[in-house]
């Protein structure tokens, strides 16, 4: 980011954290929190933690990740790998996708 090292930047707010981003030649996304702002490449998804007021957002690329199905099944989402927000717990039968897209294959 401008101004930059690798320890982060002071960003007064996260629009101006992702301002900076966009700006910013081969940022796809951020790390913002306390007033600190960090750009990122090539984002996995499975290897954010969520919490302690900092966020991550993808700004300008696809996210890759993992996702978990177990037991009964309960499934830990892409967007949640930690099951910091809990795990989506499917009890009826039937059939359901895990991804799915509009786009041809």
């Amino acid at each position: 980011l401008p101004g930059g090292d690798g320890t982060g930047v002071k960003a007064e707010t996260v629009h101006v954290c992702r301002d900076y981003c966009l700006a910013t030649n081969g940022c796809e996304s951020i790390v913002y929190g306390r007033g600190m702002c960090w750009g990122k490449r090539d984002v996995h998804t499975s290897k954010c933690h969520g919490g302690d007021d900092f966020i991550t957002e993808v700004l300008t690329a696809m996210p890759s990740g993992t996702c978990s199905l177990m037991g009964d099944p309960h499934v830990l989402t892409f967007d949640n790998p930690n099951g910091i927000m809990g795990d989506l717990t499917q009890l009826s039968a039937g059939e359901y996708w895990l991804p799915q897209s509009a786009a041809p294959l």
